[in-house]
């Protein structure tokens, strides 16, 4: 590796210095020095002269290599690289492209003509990100072509900027309280060597003996899970151990199976995995390696530690996976791996890196090392998790949010969190104490890094008066999280669609527990407001793309209520449900404004007296939700396209028109009762839509609507939307009889089959009318005013 003059001249202690010390002005999201730049090549042709060199200049090269790549890449008369298309689980899409070989990159910049056009000196300076973004200040280097004559902000074109970083073995000789935004480390190549290991046992340490809330709120030496594996050391097998209460620290694995596993835990083969297990695959054998890595002796991994064929094992382990994954010491995070085979230890892509001469004031001569910036960016952040194969698994959502401490390893780097802070191996650091304070006043994104915080924050609140909270603005604000963290399954693969509840068990115990009896939480639902819980619609799903096996197929082990969220492929919760606001006991509250009374329109809600009450969490057998709702039942041929207006009941026949528009698009037809044993398609939703997913026909079968909530939407109205108006809405659930009592005023047990929202003078997307009365058109904004214009009975109603 060799610099040229100017380049050997930089003196990148100094640039340091100035990056704490000078006055900036903001260049392309850096902060970048005018007054500071110094001359380096005399023509931007001299710098690609140097770079092109048979022994060229290291920094240089990085510097126009880089910028000549994006230059080739935004060119019209340059041959595109090909693109490898890559599909995820759920569908996604991602492109990559192979990076520009330097030989091609070569004959470009001795070709281009531009190149020799390009007039001005050339300029390094220091720069460094303009605020504290995530991770912290990057202290760097830039360098610049200006244009000649020209000094004020602006005249610069910037050619590319890389950051500071030392090796980690040389921190402790060359730190200095002037260089200390200086943070970024280097990422070594293989994760497995003991160097790598020995940062993830830093960094356990740390938190161990100087985090004070992750001390107080993750005990130590916690109640082993009912198995776990002993990692032993190198020149022993693993083996599986039966813990009898023992109490010990331990980690968990968090990882995709992938279509093969090799290895689970079964009846038969119980006693001879106590022996020793061979044969691992990938991944589990790594994260035996990582937990004998960092000092610790026991490992949890689900498909060893849960007897995978007993529904009894399974419901049992599945019910406390919570506190398997927040009792755990850490948890190791495998995220960029899709199955078990693949490993979570693979080695990272060689990032180019130059060094250059440290000198610092009484210390011996050293080196600091630089990478340019593009490698430093997204990709690096705990949002990319959001986009690998490990976010895309049912499971480990709930694994995600119930982890205290967590080892997270991608394919550019490892990184650490706890309650107290995120670390990362190249260096950045994140105050999570202060995150989470954010994230609580400000509410949180859809972003699984944000919702994780603002779930921490909340379930890991130490008093819940000391932080200004009252219990029932701490009960809205825990169950509207619970409900937004229910909306990210939508962005999830299930082996069976049924375990969605399973899946989510452990966090609904730990919501119960936090509100200390205040509310009960109900397959899906929560007690204090049955009518919010009941207002989720389905998902759109993606063609092509495999969910698992749906609610109720062949192989399910829990019995899915037709009211709970889970019955359904994939479902969404409104914002009504996962914005908080306050906590009224009777489940209503009038809007002052409007005069409309706002909230349930549900009473005398029951649950059943259950015996085991495990039984909420994870049913093996129905429940039944009963309530009194304004009831108005469907007309006997309310599918029929044919189907005349009922003078009497204008309003009934519009509302039909609506739900046989939705069950039956325009074109498809319908040829009475019989078609309802094969409901059609909604083309917007697919097999998606509930009525098709849910409807079971049988003899004589009643059809009804409920009314249950009430509430003033906010609509974005006028030219562009830019305008927002409050409209009264309605939402209503479709009902379908199990089976024909013959006594119309008998209680029958209905079945949910869809939902439907109502607001009063909107249209929405739906412009054309709904049907035509009286020599008008009756239009979707119309139909609720037309409904109110007959009371509905109060009737009891037993959903199954």
């Amino acid at each position: 590796m060799s610099l040229c003059s100017p380049c050997a001249g930089i003196d990148a202690f100094q640039l340091s210095l100035q990056s704490n010390q000078s006055e900036y002005g903001n260049r392309r999201g850096l902060v970048v020095s005018v007054d500071n730049l110094t001359k380096h090549h005399g023509t931007f042709e001299e710098l690609v002269d140097c770079a092109c060199l048979p022994n060229a200049c290291s920094l240089c090269k990085l510097f126009v290599f880089e910028w000549a790549r994006e230059e080739m890449d935004r060119s019209n008369s340059v041959e595109k690289l090909p693109t490898e298309r890559h599909v995820s689980a759920l569908g996604r899409v991602f492109l990559t492209s192979p990076k520009r070989d330097d030989a091609s990159v070569k004959r470009w910049l001795q070709q281009e003509h531009s190149v020799g056009e390009r007039t001005g000196m050339i300029y390094y300076g220091p720069s460094h990100t303009e605020k504290e973004l995530e991770g912290g200040i990057r202290v760097g280097i830039s360098l610049w072509l200006k244009a000649p004559g020209k000094n004020d902000v602006g005249s610069e074109c910037m050619i590319g900027t890389a950051y500071f970083f030392f090796k980690r073995g040389m921190l402790a000789s060359l730190s200095h309280p002037d260089t200390a935004t200086i943070r970024a480390k280097d990422v070594v190549e293989d994760p497995g060597t003991p160097a790598c290991l020995g940062v993830a046992t830093q960094w356990l340490q740390d938190c161990l003996t100087t985090h004070e809330k992750c001390r107080s709120a993750i005990g130590l030496n916690p109640k082993l899970p009912k198995r776990v594996i002993d990692v032993g050391d190198e020149d022993k097998l693993p083996r599986l151990v039966e813990t009898n209460g023992m109490s010990g620290n331990y980690s968990a694995l968090s990882y995709c199976w992938g279509p093969d596993l090799t290895l689970t835990l079964t009846q038969r083969n119980l006693d001879s995995l106590t022996k020793g297990i061979r044969n691992m695959p990938r991944t589990l054998e790594d994260a035996v390696k990582v937990t004998r890595g960092i000092g610790l002796r026991y490992l949890w991994i689900d498909a060893i530690c849960i007897i995978q064929d007993s529904n009894e094992d399974w419901r049992e382990q599945a019910a406390r996976m919570n506190d398997t994954y927040s009792d755990a010491t850490v948890t190791i995070f495998a995220a960029y791996s899709a199955a078990s085979a693949e490993g979570l230890l693979q080695k990272r892509e060689a990032v180019e890196e130059v060094s250059l001469p440290w000198k610092q004031p009484s210390k011996a001569p050293g080196e600091i090392f630089v990478r340019l910036s593009q490698k430093w960016h997204g990709e690096w952040d705990d949002n990319f998790l959001a986009y690998c194969p490990w976010s895309e698994r049912g499971w480990t959502l709930q694994e995600r949010l119930s982890a205290g401490r967590g080892l997270t390893f991608t394919k550019k780097q490892m990184s650490w969190h706890c309650l107290t802070c995120i670390s990362r191996e190249n260096g950045e650091f994140v105050d999570q104490i202060a995150k989470q304070k954010n994230a609580m006043s400000q509410g949180t994104s859809d972003r699984l890094a944000d919702i994780s915080d603002h779930w921490a924050g909340l379930i890991r609140m130490q008093d819940v008066q000391e932080e200004g909270l009252t219990m029932g603005t701490y009960h809205d604000m825990l169950v509207a999280q619970f409900y937004r963290i229910m909306n990210d399954f939508r962005d999830r693969v299930f082996k069976y669609r049924s375990d969605q509840l399973p899946a989510v068990a452990a966090l609904a115990k730990a919501v119960e527990n936090r509100l200390q009896g205040r509310d009960r939480y109900w397959a899906g639902l929560w007690e204090s407001n049955v009518a919010k819980g009941l207002l989720w619609n389905t998902w759109k799903l993606k063609p092509g793309v495999n969910y698992g096996r749906p609610p109720g197929s062949g192989g399910s082990r829990v019995v899915l209520p037709s009211w709970s969220w889970a019955s359904v492929i994939l479902s969404m919760f409104p914002d009504i449900c996962t914005l908080q606001e306050p906590l009224a006991n009777t489940g209503t509250n009038m809007n002052s404004a409007q005069n409309v009374v706002s909230g349930s329109l549900l009473k005398n809600i029951r649950f059943p007296n259950l015996d085991d009450q495990e039984e909420r969490f994870i049913p093996t057998r129905p429940i039944e939700l009963r309530f009194t709702a304004p009831f108005q039942q469907l007309s006997d041929d309310w599918f029929d396209p044919n189907n005349g207006v009922d003078a009497s009941y204008p309003g009934l026949s519009a509302f039909e028109t609506i739900l046989r528009d939705d069950f039956y698009p325009k074109g498809q037809g319908s040829d009475g009762h019989d078609s309802l044993a094969t409901p059609k398609l909604d083309p917007l939703y697919g097999p998606g839509s509930e009525f098709a997913q849910k409807h079971q026909p049988c003899p004589g079968q009643v059809f009804a609507a409920i009314k249950i909530y009430k509430w003033m939407e906010p609509i974005n109205v006028g030219r562009y939307g830019m305008g927002v108006s409050h409209f009264e809405t309605t939402a209503f659930l479709i009902l379908e009889s199990e089976t024909h009592t013959g006594d119309s005023n008998a209680t029958q047990r209905f079945r949910r089959v869809g939902r439907l929202n109502l607001t009063k003078g909107y249209s929405g997307h739906y412009p054309r009318p709904v049907m035509e009365w009286e020599g008008r058109s009756v239009y979707l904004g119309d139909v609720l005013e037309m409904l109110d214009e007959k009371p509905w009975k109060e009737k009891e109603v037993v959903l199954v």
